[in-house]
């Protein structure tokens, strides 16, 4: 059994040492603790950007970071950006502030992980703009689970060279005006707010495979198609306020910088963030729950197209309902062409269905009143479209939601269509998720007519249909 991750270390732990390189302490250790270090870094003035970039590469050279220090995305957006402006007058004192006082915030000088069944968080807005804070300046210790090529903190963001520039400018820009935001609170959280907290909770499966609940014999759930023009993070689009949206993740969750699904929902919501900090490697029967991060403002588009689409001014909107499901689907991107569909090799199905219910079920006692999502799992990942959203549409209806809402663009207009017919062909047949469940899972995956799921599903229920009325016949 593998041996779960201890509380990562935050800056003002004690005993995360490091080389003072730039004789910053008086000191003739060979090490001392980092915390000592960003107290005399954030102690000197800072009031101009050319000050504020040294104290970042400062900052990234004590940590011996392991990627080369390059701020001039970040330099420029400072300069000309409307967000930026009056940041270093108004706003940097309330950032420092906040960054200093992380011993009183986190008293353990550690952040807890989440890594057992069903295990949570809950933060609160000063708490989650702490870590937010130490992710901007790059002073976090990187998680002991992360991979080479991932980043706990903004960095990725910094350098000059930007494949999907539109992307990154939208981050900066839902960071910049976050900060401002917060600066502008009065930082008083009373005791009891709801609107107060984030919650981030590791959800675990711990049923049958496949789960096999009571709606197993129910209908389909509602579904509603939504076809857009392009993809986007609107505000209808995000299951407020009683429901939850599904963020198509990767095993390891997080932000980054090319205009991804997961990407653009979790860069345009600063407070979902330091998720990344605290959420080791999602193993297949976990999805990661958060609840309560705002959203900042709205990006449309995807990978290089992704681009800023408006700033969200909607403080009253009930923030502290918004969910977002991180569920991460099979990578079957690596199978070559001599398996017709790898969505049905053995144990696939399951494992897609056992995630998906995973996520929709964790709503207690009450189910979510709608699930809002897409193609998950079939860009990158190269999972089959009708698959996939007949495995999302079993799973909602095994979780008693009452209605799913699919999100697609009006460029798979063919796809629309063949959803359309499959679903009015289903629903007027009352099919039930076991019905449409065994139906799929009947089908082989060297069979070429797998790829045509909703029509050998359709014709695998009509059959089973008129099986039924026969028998029910009498001789």
């Amino acid at each position: 059994m593998s041996q779960e991750p201890r509380p990562s270390a935050l800056p003002s732990n004690l005993n995360f040492l490091v080389e003072d390189r730039f004789s910053l302490l008086e000191s003739d250790e060979p090490l001392v603790p980092f915390w000592d270090l960003i107290k005399a870094l954030l102690s000197q003035q800072v009031d101009t950007i050319l000050q504020f970039i040294e104290l970042l590469d400062t900052i990234h050279a004590v940590l011996r970071r392991p990627y080369r220090s390059d701020f001039g995305f970040l330099r420029h957006f400072m300069q000309v950006e409307s967000c930026c402006q009056g940041f270093f007058r108004d706003i940097w004192p309330t950032l420092k502030e906040v960054a200093l006082d992380t011993p009183s915030i986190f008293p353990s000088g550690t952040l807890k992980v989440l890594t057992h069944q069903d295990s949570s968080i809950i933060f609160s807005r000063r708490e989650i703009a702490c870590l937010v804070i130490h992710q901007f300046i790059c002073s976090v210790p990187t998680p002991a689970w992360f991979q080479s090529d991932g980043s706990p903190d903004f960095h990725i963001w910094y350098a000059t060279e930007q494949p999907h520039a539109g992307a990154v400018h939208a981050y900066l820009t839902a960071l910049f005006v976050y900060f401002a935001r917060f600066a502008s609170r009065d930082n008083v959280e009373e005791a009891g707010d709801s609107d107060s907290v984030v919650t981030m909770r590791l959800q675990t499966y711990t049923g049958p495979n496949p789960p096999n609940q009571r709606y197993f014999s129910s209908p389909l759930c509602e579904l509603k198609i939504i076809p857009i023009k392009e993809a986007s993070t609107h505000l209808s689009l995000l299951g407020l306020p009683n429901g939850a949206s599904v963020i198509s993740a990767n095993k390891s969750i997080g932000f980054g910088r090319t205009g991804t699904q997961e990407e653009v929902n979790v860069g345009s919501s600063p407070e979902a963030c330091p998720a990344v900090l605290l959420t080791p490697v999602l193993r297949n029967d976990q999805v990661l729950v958060v609840e309560g991060a705002e959203a900042v403002v709205s990006i449309k588009g995807y990978g290089r197209q992704a681009r800023l689409d408006s700033i969200i001014d909607a403080p009253a909107l009930p923030w502290a309902r918004r969910t977002m499901l991180f569920m991460d689907a099979l990578e079957l991107d690596a199978f070559d062409g001599t398996i017709e569909v790898p969505d049905l090799l053995p144990g696939h199905l399951d494992r897609e269905l056992m995630k998906a219910y995973t996520a929709f079920a964790s709503r207690e006692p009450m189910p979510y009143e709608e699930i809002v999502t897409g193609l998950w799992g079939c860009r990158s990942f190269c999972g089959d479209e009708q698959i996939k959203t007949l495995l999302q549409w079993c799973a909602a209806s095994l979780a008693n939601v009452p209605l799913m809402t699919i999100v697609i663009s009006e460029e798979k207009a063919g796809f629309i269509e063949k959803l359309k017919h499959f679903s009015a062909a289903v629903c007027a047949r009352d099919t039930t998720v076991q019905e449409a469940y065994y139906a799929l899972n009947d089908l082989r995956p060297s069979n070429p007519e797998a790829r045509s799921a909703f029509t050998a599903v359709e014709r695998a229920i009509v059959g089973i249909v008129g099986s039924a009325v026969a028998q029910s016949m009498p001789s």
